[in-house]
């Protein structure tokens, strides 16, 4: 005999959800069918659960109360896309869900358009060629628009696998270089183009992307200046000079012995006594570089 509470009504609530209509069959992900419902959300979209993950508490809305927070605020009125400007950030929704702005194009048009077309640059104008949007094709084959792309995504795409460390925390893109062409042209302009094996990266990690804040580093260079677990490279570096100074008295000490000395993790302490010798190397090879070029040649030799 069934459970009482695996049974729904018309009208009755779950979550953010309205049921509709109480008896469908939903199939699933791995190709079974369940008994389900289908329900109006809140904020309008019509989705279809399974009833027991209705009743669970697992589904409680058509997911837009899992991206609800991280949406809120990451497009905003007078934003610029291209050769748009954002006129209503919160336009309602697409009938498969997605979010919507308005926007209004150089040209006069006004256009609705999906916040991941926006932040992605797949839509950079109202359709009419005007502005940006004529060169969107050749800025997409340019070496520095993935960079552009990258960056943007990084910023307001709360689906990007890093956006937590961008725009999670308040990292954002100065206007101007919301239009990939005036991006490319200052890029090119104050640091060059892009080396090879390095990549877009801020001189100070907590402010956003501008022209006086970017530069091209390594893999290393990023790492170093990254923010990890709410400690600043301000407070990693002074930590480094702590564990310097320890260790040069007696450089037999291992992780272990200064981590207990400073109080301090092993891990942090392995990590500050790696860097700290990485440095030393090379300050000595400069200086065996140095020794080299000045010695003077044999006399009689030129």
């Amino acid at each position: 005999m069934a459970s009482i509470k695996h049974h729904a009504q018309e009208g009755q609530r779950f979550g953010r959800g309205t049921v509709i209509d109480p008896e469908i069959r939903v199939t699933s992900s791995g190709g079974k069918t369940h008994r389900g419902c289908r329900l109006r959300c809140d904020c309008g979209t019509i989705y279809e659960a399974v009833l027991f993950q209705l009743t669970s508490g697992k589904t409680s809305s058509c997911g837009c109360a899992s991206t609800r927070g991280k949406l809120a605020g990451t497009i905003t009125e007078g934003q610029r896309f291209g050769s748009m400007t954002v006129t209503e950030p919160d336009a309602g929704r697409h009938p498969a869900g997605h979010r919507l702005a308005r926007l209004r194009c150089d040209c006069g048009a006004e256009t609705v358009v999906t916040y991941s077309q926006l932040v992605s640059g797949a839509t950079l104008s109202c359709g009419c060629g005007t502005g940006t949007a004529r060169s969107t094709h050749r800025l997409s084959k340019h070496p520095l628009y993935p960079t552009w792309q990258g960056m943007m995504t990084r910023c307001y795409n709360p689906r990007q696998r890093h956006y937590a460390r961008y725009g999670g925390r308040g990292i954002s893109v100065c206007p101007r270089w919301h239009n990939p062409a005036a991006f490319i042209e200052d890029i090119e302009r104050l640091i060059g183009p892009r080396p090879e094996g390095m990549t877009l990266d801020r001189k100070r990690n907590g402010i956003g992307y501008k022209p006086s804040n970017v530069r091209w580093a390594s893999e290393y260079q990023q790492k170093d200046n990254r923010t990890f677990n709410g400690i600043t490279p301000q407070e990693r570096m002074a930590r480094r000079e702590r564990v310097f100074s320890q260790w040069m008295p007696d450089k037999s000490q291992g992780p272990a012995a200064v981590a207990r000395a400073l109080g301090i993790t092993r891990k942090q302490a392995e990590a500050d006594l790696g860097w700290i010798k990485r440095r030393l190397a090379l300050i000595e090879a400069a200086r065996t570089q140095e020794a080299t070029v000045d010695t003077p040649s044999p006399q009689g030799q030129p």
